[in-house]
């Protein structure tokens, strides 16, 4: 900015020496001609730092505004990011970061049209001031001008970034459902119907934004144009002298470039207050301090138990006029046992290992590791102790944790045991390709796991697109090998043929656990 005002001021001594030098009729010397020229220079190397200043800044703001928002939403309770979406996530990442980056560009025109109007304003008043007076009167009106064009531009701005929420979730639909939009041509004419809806509202509302931004831009040149008519043309107030006319018109007609820089850096800047508006709609405060925590250590300490006394959660179900409601729950999960979760769906099975996870905080009740009770403060350390596979899992191309060759050699194992190791390869510690069978894509999410190697495994309805042949392998090799190892495993489970696995049985009906059955009762 300061680089940008001193441009803009060096613009304007410049013009007040051109005048000077016309009014009086006489070229320079050499001095006058050194002073010219050192101007110049300087004008150009402000500038050039000014634009290139902002070009740092605003990059940098760009990469640390994203990278900022990536963490709060890692920070961000789980049900909350859930409620929000995937969609609106995407375009707060993409559109409204950027438009904040794009309000940055803005800052080295403003301050070089700042420096210009302001010093152009002081030649004038040394010119007359009276005149300047009746210039920053009607500047004054120029600027409520703009500013009541402006409001009405950002309210359909507003509603311009509310729709892209919309078709960000139709983008999603084409991307993630175009099999089914293939095979059923009157889903695919009502989707793009829907999407044709969203997008003719989103670019009307958009276009009333942008016409109102221009008329604010316009409308204030207009008004400057209107001004110079009254001062100079018409004087309908106080008269000038001919020679103070003559010099108002040349720096009013070089202000108005300056001025139109400045309306239409209006139009940037709210276009980043909707987008911050956005964000912060969301609950993702961009100047809260990063609060998910490491607790990398809880993986290699001993467990021994987690205890649940009488914890409840509730959450709003999409259709239902009322709330789901788990528990209360009574819970103890030892190392080196297994424990089967059944019952209908719907019936709280998933949610129950979201919060067994700590990926969920309970509303009552109280959770007990290893005899700590896990609170706000040490849940980050609480869910270090779980490797997890749930059925809505994503599978990441690389391996956790840093690359070595030991990692290397021990997933290259375990694809053996998991028969894979002809469709998969690893090389530096990456997947050679996800492109799998569902099936198939859940094994490579069981290599996760097992090379995390945490305390407490937790499998939802793992087995369930698996052939019979690998059912029975994770059954009766799998689970009972993490069982040997010390493991504390939960698995959600439909398949009654291999209940007897298990040391203890849940059974969950509407959030309520109704049923515990002992290993000798299950056999």
């Amino acid at each position: 900015m300061l680089c940008g005002l001193a441009s803009g001021g060096t613009t304007a001594v410049i013009i007040s020496l051109l005048q000077a030098r016309v009014q009086a009729g006489e070229m320079s010397g050499a001095g006058g001609a050194l002073q010219y020229l050192g101007l110049c220079l300087l004008y150009v190397a402000t500038n050039i730092a000014s634009a290139s200043l902002v070009v740092l800044l605003s990059q940098r703001a760009l990469t640390e505004l994203r990278v900022r928002l990536c963490r709060r939403i890692h920070a961000t309770p789980l049900k909350q990011i859930e409620q929000i979406g995937t969609a609106r996530l995407q375009s707060i990442l993409s559109d409204d970061i950027s438009s904040i980056a794009s309000a940055l560009f803005a800052i080295p025109g403003v301050g070089i049209s700042t420096a210009v109007v302001l010093g152009s304003c002081i030649y004038m008043g040394l010119l007359s001031w009276t005149g300047l007076l009746q210039f920053v009167l009607f500047l004054a009106l120029a600027l409520v001008v703009v500013v009541i064009l402006s409001l009405r531009a950002v309210n359909h701005m507003g509603r311009a970034r509310a729709l892209q929420d919309d078709l960000f979730r139709h983008f999603r639909e084409l991307a993630e459902g175009g099999k089914e939009l293939k095979l059923n041509a009157t889903r695919a004419r009502a989707f793009f119907d829907s999407l044709l809806v969203t997008a003719e509202a989103s670019r009307r509302q958009a276009l009333h934004g942008h016409v109102y931004f221009a008329g604010a831009a316009s409308g204030g040149e207009t008004l400057v144009f209107v001004i110079l008519g009254l001062l100079v043309l018409f004087p309908v107030f106080t008269p000038m002298a001919p020679a103070a006319r003559a010099s108002y018109v040349v720096v009013m007609l070089f202000m108005i470039p300056a001025m139109r820089v400045i309306f239409w850096s209006v139009r940037e800047i709210a276009r980043a207050g909707v987008a911050w508006t956005k964000i912060e709609g969301f609950g993702l405060d961009l100047a809260s301090k990063d609060d998910s925590g490491d607790g990398a250590d809880a993986q290699r300490e001993k467990h021994d138990r987690i205890e649940f006394r009488g914890i409840t959660y509730e959450y709003a179900v999409e259709g239902r006029d009322d709330r789901f409601r788990l528990g209360p729950i009574d819970l103890d999960l030892c190392a080196g046992e297994i424990v089967l979760v059944v019952g209908g769906n719907g019936g709280g099975k998933t949610t129950l290992a979201k919060v067994l996870c700590g990926l969920y905080a309970v509303d009552a009740g109280t959770i007990r590791c290893n005899g700590t009770v896990v609170s706000d403060e040490n849940r980050a350390w609480y869910r270090q102790r779980f490797s997890a596979v749930f059925s809505d899992f994503f599978l990441f191309d690389d391996l956790a944790g840093p690359y070595s060759a030991e990692l290397d050699a021990r997933a290259r194992a375990y694809l053996v045991s998991l028969h894979l190791e002809h469709k998969v390869k690893i090389v530096d510690g990456k997947l050679s390709t996800t492109a799998l069978s569902q099936g198939q894509r859940k094994r490579l999410a069981l290599l996760a796991a097992y090379l995390e190697d945490r305390p407490v495994m937790v499998f939802d309805e793992w087995a369930a697109d698996q052939d019979p042949g690998f059912k029975r392998i994770f059954y009766r090799e799998i689970l009972p090998d993490l069982k040997a190892r010390g493991k504390a495993v939960l698995v959600i489970s439909h398949d009654d043929r291999y209940f007897d696995v298990a040391d203890r049985m849940l059974k969950l009906e509407d959030g309520k656990l109704v049923d515990e059955t002992a290993a000798t009762s299950v056999a």
